[in-house]
This record gives structure tokens, sequence and C-alpha cells, in this order.
């Protein structure tokens, strides 16, 4: 089993063992690459975020956080810092003259698309601004639907009895619609039935008992005349063109496995406030805003467990992915398929 599996399991173990209390209060762990004052080192570790770090000799040994662990045969470093996540919005890809949603290449994200394509601006009637992630096939029935997160399509409210964030299936709040919001998208209609393209089909609720490990939803279609053959498998200035296919989880591992083919592959995302975000996968310009080597390359650098902030509130997840490009933590961390806009892995 390669490292970066073990490291996953070791820390969904650990989160819900009895050693998770003993050590403090964790409020994220992250498994990246190892930082020594700051600089990040070659190797990878587990890197525990504690609410105050304690001098050594202040901390019995019972609870002293291990140098490394010893899981499934293999030794896997350790990392401690109290230091906040510096999690930030990720850099824009183009220039300001380019960030309004009425220029390109914003705009393709953002103008009202008949037939539908991926990473096109689109939410539910009574949101604010998301992205329709892609158009794929429902296995259960064979229908086209659009995929997107659950707090994109579902609109979310705490249930009280359940501690679960759920929807509501009344055709106002929760009726799809694409461009969006008229609030929000300078394409949109304010008749809503204008933009109108689906209800919400399918959905993963959140849960703040535990941890979530996807944010997803469907939208069912009301007929194919929102699509057609060429253009809706595609996602918008992405070069790569359809059929894509769903990586396995070894193949997402690979990206952070020094030695793999696809270790350190360049990703591309493309969604309705950024745009297309990613050389060497758009069709568009894409420069990050910094500079240096890489600058313009959008990557996975590590593993996330903690929360993520939501209207309603922080919600846990467990595994999802880091993706940066030059800055450090440069975007919000991901689910392994949690889709906001999209993200495809483009492999060396």
């Amino acid at each position: 089993m390669n490292q970066v599996k073990l490291a996953r399991q070791w820390i969904s173990n650990f989160i819900r063992s009895n050693d998770f209390k003993k050590y403090g209060i964790i409020n994220h762990i992250v498994y990246a690459k190892k930082e020594s004052g700051g600089v990040e080192q070659e190797e990878y570790a587990i890197r525990l975020y504690v609410d105050k770090k304690r001098p050594l000799s202040e901390i019995p040994q019972e609870e002293r956080i291990p140098t490394s662990i010893e899981y499934n045969g293999a030794i896997i470093l350790t990392d401690v810092d109290d230091k906040k996540l510096n999690i930030k919005q990720l850099t824009d890809c183009h220039t300001l003259q380019t960030t309004s949603s009425a220029a390109q290449p914003i705009k393709a994200n953002n103008i009202k698309r008949r037939p539908l394509m991926g990473g096109a601006s689109s939410i539910y009637i009574g949101g604010t601004d998301a992205t329709l992630g892609m158009l794929v096939r429902d296995t259960t029935d064979g229908s086209i639907v659009a995929l997107s997160n659950s707090h994109v399509y579902a609109a979310s409210q705490i249930n009280a009895a359940e501690l679960y964030i759920t929807d509501q299936p009344n055709v106002l709040s929760l009726s799809a619609r694409q461009p969006g919001s008229p609030e929000y998208n300078y394409y949109a209609s304010n008749n809503y039935a204008d933009d109108y393209i689906g209800m919400c089909k399918r959905y993963v609720p959140f849960t703040f008992l535990d941890y979530n490990y996807v944010d997803a939803a469907l939208v069912q279609l009301p007929s194919n005349t929102l699509l057609d053959a060429v253009s809706s498998p595609n996602i918008i200035n992405f070069k790569q063109q359809a059929p894509y296919t769903v990586a396995s989880e070894d193949e997402i591992d690979s990206i952070l496995l020094p030695g793999s083919v696809n270790y350190g592959a360049p990703i591309f995302k493309s969604g309705r406030t950024t745009g297309p975000i990613g050389n060497p996968g758009t069709l568009s310009a894409c420069s990050f805003g910094c500079t240096g080597t890489g600058c313009s390359v959008l990557c996975a650098t590590g593993t996330y467990t903690g929360g993520v902030g939501y209207s309603v509130g922080v919600v846990n997840f467990d595994d999802t992915i880091i993706f940066q490009s030059a800055y450090k933590f440069c975007s919000s961390p991901w689910g392994r398929f949690r889709f906001s806009g999209i993200c495809i892995i483009e492999c060396k």
C-alpha cells in the first residue's frame, strides 16, 4: 500500500479514536510536505494543527505527539503546528481587465449556455452564485444530469433533530437555474422561469455529527433540448475534449506520491468566479499573478481534514485535497468528489 493511502487511513482512524482528544485541541490535520522553520521540505509528514503548542517539558509523556508513527508496517513522519492554516482565495488567473463577467475569458463561464456545458454559472433559485460542474450520465436510469455541489443545487438548512443539513423539495427554492441569480450574474433573467434548467434529483446531505467526505448533487434536466452531443460533454475552455473518465483512488493518491508518473501533475479548473484556471489545460491564456517557477501551474499539494466554512457554519470534512499554485495554500480544500466548478487532473 502506498504512503499516501496509509497516511489517509491513519488520519481517518485517528480522528475517531481516543488519542485524538489526549493531544489537546486539534483544529485540523494535513498530510503534505514537512515544514522546518516555515520552509517546505521534500519529505512528507502528517501535520497536526493544535490549539496551542507547549514546551515539551510541560507535556506528560503519554500526551506527547510522537515524531513518527508506525502504521501497517510503514513509518510516517509527523509535524505539529499551532499557526492557523493559511488558506487564501485562489489568486486570479487573468488580468484585472478581464475579471469582469462581461469580459472574456470569464464571460465564457457566465453567459447563458444553451446547450449547457460544464463550468457554466448555475445555482438553485434563491441562491447567490455557483457553478455547474459538468454533465454526466446517471447510472441509475441512464439520463443525462447536471453535477455540482450539494450546497449549489440542494438549498440547505439545519435539521435540528438530526443535525443534518438537508434540502426542502420546494420548486421556488430548489429549482436550478443557469446562468444564475440576476443579483450576481450580468446575464441572468429577473424571471427565474426564463433560466430554469431542472430540479434537484439526488444529493449527499452534510452532517455536523461526523466528518463528511463528499459535497455533490445532481439536477434532473427537463429535456434533452438543453444539451447537444458536441459541446455539452466538454468543459468550458478545457483543451482536453470529452469523454472523461473518473480517476481511481490510486490515481488520485499518485499525484502526491514522489516517484509516480503523475506526481505534481497540473490541474485544470473552470468556474463562474475565476473562469478557466491552470496551464497547460486551458484554451485561454492563464498566468497566475506571482513570480517564480511554476506560477501558472495549479497542482494538488496535500490532503486536509478539518472544517470547511459554509453559510450554515463550519462543516467538518475528512480526506479532502489541497491544491495551490506557486503561492502556498492558494485555494480552499476540495473533497475528492467535491465539485465547485470542475477540477480535472491532467496526467503528465
